[in-house]
């Protein structure tokens, strides 16, 4: 499986996977609690966008 661990210069590899896993904890409660849910692809789609993953159309 590949990873991705995005190219942050002076940031240890360590705080960026801590960082990508907690944001996207947090962004499956908040998906969790929408009263309009969105599908998984839009989720996906707005995570990636979020941490400069992909260029998502």
């Amino acid at each position: 499986m590949a990873t991705y661990v995005p190219q942050k210069v002076g940031l240890p590899e360590a705080f960026v996977k801590q960082f990508i896993i907690s944001s996207f904890i947090e962004t499956l409660t908040w998906w969790l609690h929408q009263r309009q849910p969105i599908t998984e692809g839009e989720l996906l789609a707005y995570y990636l966008q979020m941490i400069g993953c992909c260029q998502h159309k």
